[in-house]
């Protein structure tokens, strides 16, 4: 799928398990998967390729664990503590084998 690198403005390609949909509301939540995630709009033949409606608790805890200052720098301190509220709030038994 390609998506324009926010780094660099250029076209960058990636697999549908990495792209998520942005939603046409421009909420807080659509935001960060916009800074952390690489992200479309809404296609219902991408949607079928298998890009994601929206980041998981997985997901952003993955992120966390990777890469937690380059996340901390492109969220800023308070949607990098809801991140993490969010997570705690969230039961373990949905949380991968690999995560824990």
């Amino acid at each position: 799928v390609p998506c324009k690198d926010a780094d660099s403005g250029t076209i960058q390609w990636y697999k549908p398990g990495e792209v998520y949909f942005t939603n046409s509301g421009g909420n807080a939540e659509d935001e960060v998967v916009t800074l952390l995630f690489h992200s479309v709009s809404f296609s219902p033949f991408l949607a079928a390729t298998g890009v994601k409606a929206e980041a998981s608790v997985q997901d952003i805890l993955r992120c966390l664990v990777t890469q937690p200052k380059q996340v901390l720098q492109k969220v800023g301190h308070e949607k990098y503590m809801t991140f993490l509220h969010r997570i705690a709030s969230e039961p373990m038994r949905n949380v991968s084998p690999q995560i824990r």
